[in-house]
C-alpha cells in the first residue's frame, strides 16, 4: 500500500484497508442501536488504546536499545538489578532506630549487610519500573526466574506474586527490612507468611538459600518459633538483626528454651541483638553481637563452637555472654582447638577474655582482634597488668606472632571534649613481611596480625591515659616501624607515648602540626615556631643513640597556611628537637633522619606544590640525607 500523506484524512484511505474495514463493520453495528452514546465512548477509548499500543510496538521495533537480542538485554537487566533493590517506605522512627545503634551494633563488625540496603523514608520500585516500559521488556523480566528467586522479600506484600514468578525449583534468596507493623504484617523474624498452606510453607523453607532480615520496628517483636516446624535443607546464610535499643529490658529469649534451627548446610551465621540456636555440619563464618539482647551462656556457646571446630574459619563474638553468670572458666570444655580459623574478633569482660583465650587453640595463620575496656582513670597505673597485661599477652601467644611482629599503627582522634567524640584507641600490629610501612604508598591493605581496640567509656579526654596504660603493660620496644595518628593531643601526652618506642626506625605521623600545647591559647602564627619542638621525635639516650631511617609525614587535614609555611613550621620544630639532643648524639649523627618523606592527601595547586618542592630540599638538608615527596593531590 502506498504511504499515507500527513495531510490526508480518513476518506483518502482505501475502504479495503483491514483497519478501515474493521472500523466500518463495528461502527455500522453501533449506528443501528438506540441510545448508543456509551457504545461510542467505548469504541473511542478502544481506539485510543490501540494508538498507544501501535506507538509502543513501533518504538520496540525501531529503537536501537529495543532491538538488542534477548540474551544481551538479560545481561543489562541483571546489572541494573544489582544497582539497588526496590524498597517500601520507611518510617522516621524506624530509621532513627537504625541510626541510634548503627555505630555500636553494625559498623564495628566485619560485615554490615545493611550498609548496602537503601534505608530511606521514600519508597521506590527501582528496577521493577523496567517491567512497565514495554511488553517485550516485561516478558523478559517476568520470565527470568533467577531474578525473582534472588530478590525475594524487598516488597513484603508482593511475596506470593514474587514466589510465583520464581518458579518451583530455584533456591531462594530473601532480604527484607521490617520497618512498621503496617507494611510488614506478613513477616516474622525468620520466615514469610504468604497465605501458604503448611505444605507450601514447608516447600518454601526447604528452598531458602539465604535469609537476611532487619527489624526496625519500634515495638519489640519476640522471635517467632514457627521455624521449628520446618527443615531448612538449602539454607546457607542466616543474617538476622534487630535495631531496638533495650538496654534496660533486653528481649527475653532464652537460648536453652528456643528451638533449634535445622539447617544442615548452614555456612554463615550473623546475629545482631537476636539469638537463634542452630544446627549445622558446615559452619565456616560465625558473627554474633548481642549489645542489648539476651545473652548466650558461656558453656552453651563453647558447645556450639565445639560442634563446628573442624570447619570454622571466621569467628566474631561481641558482648555475647551474660555478666552475672558462670564464665568460660566454669565450662566443662577445657580446650577448644580451631585448626582452620583465619580471623578471631572477641569482645567481652576482661576476665571472660582471659578465660576464653586460655581455652582456645588457634593456628599460626590466624589474625586476632581483642576489644578491651580500659578504665579511663587519670592515673595510667590504674589499669593493672592483671586486667590488661594478661589478655594482651595471651593474644600475643595465641596469634603466634613471635619476634617478627614489629610494626604498629596507633590511631585516635580527640577534637573536643564532647562525649560524642570518638573515644577509642585502635592499635593494629603487623609482621615485617606484611608491614604497610615497607615503602608502599597504599597502606593498611593487609589485615593486622594482631589488633587491640581500647574503649575509653565515652570519655575522649581520657584517651591518653588509656593508651599509656596499654603501653605500660605491653612491650612496645619490639616495634621498629610505628605509625601515629594522635591529632589534637597534648604535646606532653604525645611525648609520653613516643618514649615507649625506643627502637623505632621508621616513623609515620599523620597531621604532625595538629598539637595542643599546655597553654590553652595556642601560639599565634606570627610567633617563632623555633620555640616549639616536634613531639614525635624520639629522644636518644646515652646507652641507645638514635637515628631515624625514615620519617614519613602525611597531611590529611586542610592547611591553615601555604604548603611552604607548613614545611617551614615542620623544619622549625625538627630544629628545636634536634638541638635538644645531647651534644654527643649530635656529633655522632650530624643528620638525625636518613629519609624524610612528605605526603599530602589534600588538594594542592600545581604552583603551590612546585614552590614547596623547590625549597624543601634545602630547608630540611641540615636534618635529613634525602627529602622525597610521596603522593600529592593537585587541585
Amino acid at each position: 500500500m502506498e504511504s499515507i500523506s500527513e495531510s490526508a484524512d480518513v476518506e483518502d484511505i482505501p475502504r479495503s484497508h483491514p483497519l478501515i474495514a474493521a472500523f466500518d463493520l463495528h461502527t455500522a453495528a453501533i449506528d443501528r442501536r438506540q441510545n448508543a452514546e456509551a457504545d461510542w465512548d467505548r469504541a473511542e477509548r478502544a481506539l485510543q488504546l490501540l494508538v498507544t499500543e501501535i506507538r509502543v510496538r513501533r518504538n520496540a521495533s525501531l529503537s536501537p536499545i529495543f532491538r538488542l537480542p534477548a540474551e544481551v538485554l538479560s545481561i543489562v537487566f541483571s546489572l541494573v538489578v544489582c544497582s539497588g533493590p526496590p524498597h517500601i517506605p520507611r518510617t522516621a522512627a524506624a530509621l532513627s532506630n537504625y541510626q541510634s545503634v548503627k555505630e555500636d551494633v553494625f559498623d564495628d563488625l566485619d560485615t554490615n549487610t545493611w550498609g548496602h540496603i537503601p534505608l530511606v523514608e521514600q519508597g521506590s520500585l527501582e528496577w521493577l519500573r523496567l517491567t512497565h516500559v514495554c511488553s517485550r521488556w516485561r516478558k523478559l523480566l517476568v520470565d527470568n526466574c533467577h531474578l525473582w528467586a534472588d530478590n525475594l522479600g524487598h516488597l513484603p506484600r508482593a511475596t506470593a506474586e514474587c514466589l510465583r514468578r520464581a518458579g518451583n525449583i530455584l533456591p531462594l534468596k530473601i532480604t527484607t527490612v521490617c520497618s512498621s507493623d503496617i507494611h510488614d504484617e506478613n513477616w516474622t523474624l525468620t520466615v514469610p507468611k504468604a497465605n501458604l498452606t503448611p505444605t507450601e510453607s514447608a516447600s518454601l523453607c526447604s528452598r531458602i538459600q539465604s535469609l537476611h532480615i532487619l527489624d526496625l520496628r519500634e515495638d519489640v517483636h519476640p522471635m517467632d518459633e514457627s521455624y521449628a516446624n520446618y527443615e531448612f535443607d538449602d539454607l546457607e546464610i542466616l543474617d538476622l538483626a534487630r535495631a531496638q535499643m533495650t538496654l534496660g529490658n533486653p528481649i527475653a529469649e532464652n537460648w536453652g528454651r528456643l528451638p533449634v534451627l535445622r539447617a544442615p548446610r548452614l555456612r554463615t551465621v550473623m546475629l545482631r541483638n537476636i539469638v537463634v540456636p542452630w544446627r549445622s555440619n558446615a559452619l565456616t563464618y560465625l558473627s554474633i553481637h548481642l549489645w542489648c539482647a539476651s545473652k548466650i551462656p558461656s558453656s552453651s556457646l563453647l558447645e556450639a563452637l565445639f560442634s563446628s571446630r573442624e570447619t570454622l574459619q571466621f569467628l566474631e563474638l561481641v558482648r555475647v555472654t551474660p555478666t552475672f553468670a558462670p564464665g568460660f572458666s566454669a565450662a566443662s570444655i577445657r580446650e577448644l582447638e580451631l585448626p582452620r580459623l583465619r580471623t578471631l574478633h572477641f569482645a567481652d569482660r576482661d576476665e571472660q577474655e582471659t578465660s576464653f583465650l586460655q581455652i582456645v587453640r588457634l593456628p599460626p595463620t590466624v589474625n586476632l582482634q581483642l576489644d578491651i575496656y580500659c578504665e579511663p582513670n587519670s592515673d595510667p597505673t590504674w589499669n593493672t597488668h592483671a586486667r590488661l597485661g594478661i589478655p594482651m599477652a595471651l593474644s600475643l601467644e595465641r596469634s603466634h606472632c613471635g619476634p617478627d611482629l614489629n610494626a604498629v599503627f596507633i590511631a585516635s582522634r580527640r577534637t573536643s571534649l564532647d562525649p560524642d567524640e570518638p573515644s577509642r584507641i585502635d592499635i593494629a600490629m603487623y609482621r615485617d613481611d606484611m608491614s604497610p610501612l615497607s615503602g608502599q604508598e597504599v597502606y593498611l591493605l593487609e589485615t593486622p596480625k594482631l589488633r587491640f581496640v581500647a574503649d575509653a567509656n565515652g570519655l575522649p579526654y581520657r584517651l591518653p591515659h588509656v593508651l599509656l596504660s596499654l603501653c605500660n603493660v605491653f612491650d612496645m620496644e619490639r616495634f621498629v616501624s610505628v605509625s601515629l595518628d594522635l591529632a589534637g593531643w597534648l604535646l606532653t601526652d604525645i611525648k609520653a607515648v613516643v618514649s615507649h618506642f625506643r627502637r623505632v626506625e621508621t616513623l609515620r605521623v599523620l597531621n604532625p602540626l595538629d598539637v595542643v600545647y599546655a597553654d590553652p591559647f595556642p601560639p599565634d602564627r606570627n610567633e617563632n615556631y623555633g620555640e616549639l619542638e616536634f613531639p614525635y621525635f624520639p629522644q636518644a639516650e646515652p646507652d641507645l643513640p638514635h637515628r631515624l631511617e625514615t620519617l614519613w609525614v602525611i597531611q590529611t587535614e586542610e592547611l591553615e597556611d601555604t604548603l611552604v609555611d607548613w614545611c617551614e613550621q615542620l623544619e622549625s620544630q625538627l630544629h628545636k628537637s634536634f638541638w635538644d639532643q645531647p651534644e654527643s648524639i649530635r656529633r655522632r649523627y650530624k643528620k638525625p633522619i636518613k629519609v624524610l618523606r612528605l605526603e599530602l592527601n589534600i588538594p594542592i595547586s600545581d604552583e603551590e606544590r612546585l614552590r614547596a618542592e623547590s625549597v624543601a630540599s634545602a630547608l630540611f638538608d641540615p636534618y635529613v640525607d634525602i627529602c622525597q615527596w610521596g603522593t600529592v593531590h593537585t587541585s
